[in-house]
């Protein structure tokens, strides 16, 4: 879902790393708060580098995962933890792995997966 414009966070995760959710991240984030981009961009991204500069905000960067992250993570999946039915626009049959990865490159695909038994 959007959120309302007026909503702001301490801090925000970027993992897409797409030029929309930078520009979000780092304009919802309060004077003073740290932005941590861990997506891996498709190309180069402009920084709004004179808001950052004048509300004293920080932009990390982090890519490192440790095994114990996805252990984690898949755990949190699998006990329904997080809801991510907005998250997955896509669903294919492993047969259709060629269709599923030119439908990722699109741009209004945000997570594309591939099943490989039937439910």
């Amino acid at each position: 879902g959007e959120l309302a414009a007026d909503v702001r966070f301490t801090g925000a995760i970027d993992v897409v790393a797409a030029q929309a959710t930078l520009n979000d991240a780092c304009t919802r984030v309060y004077a003073g708060g740290t932005v941590v981009c861990m997506g891996v961009p498709s190309g180069p991204r402009e920084i709004p580098l004179p808001m950052m500069q004048r509300f004293e905000r920080d932009l990390l960067n982090s890519g490192m995962y440790i095994p114990e992250d996805f252990d984690a993570v898949i755990e949190w999946l699998a006990d329904g933890r997080f809801d991510t039915s907005e998250l997955v626009t896509d669903l294919f049959a492993i047969e259709d792995a060629a269709a599923a990865f030119e439908r990722a490159q699109q741009n209004d695909s945000i997570k594309v997966m591939l099943q490989f038994a039937p439910e």
